[in-house]
């Protein structure tokens, strides 16, 4: 990590930290839900939403490698808006673990890594809607 090679993230606090997440795939949450008994499942689908704010990823006439955006027409709400968005859930964890004097440092780098990989390619998340 280079905010430990530049002595700005302790390592030893840097290898303690630890945000597990699992998210199952469609199939999968499937079988745990009939499984445990409680429901019958009647559908599950699978949908995108997009990084950007009112994208519809409509990249037909786009010869940018299937990526929404071009260095020339990023424009920096883009971007700064997902940015936001994980900033109001993890930074109060951040916080609590690395302290308050890297924070603003952690979301500049961060926000640069979300920009550059906005222009690459075409970012979303991806929910998973169940009814039962």
């Amino acid at each position: 990590n280079n905010m430990v090679t530049e002595g700005l993230i302790d390592e030893e606090k840097l290898n303690r930290f630890n945000l597990p997440f699992y998210a199952p795939s469609p199939t999968e949450l499937g079988f745990l839900i009939e499984n445990e008994g409680s429901f019958s499942l009647d559908q599950i689908h699978v949908s995108e939403v997009s990084w950007q704010p009112g994208s519809n990823y409509n990249t037909s006439n786009n010869s940018n490698n299937g990526a929404p955006y071009s260095e020339e027409n990023m424009d920096s709400v883009q971007w700064y808006d997902f940015v936001k968005c994980m900033r109001s859930v993890s930074e109060a964890l951040l916080t609590s673990h690395f302290g308050e004097g890297i924070i603003e440092e952690v979301y500049q780098r961060y926000s640069q890594v979300v920009r550059v990989s906005m222009l690459k390619e075409k970012n979303a998340f991806v929910n998973v809607t169940v009814s039962m």
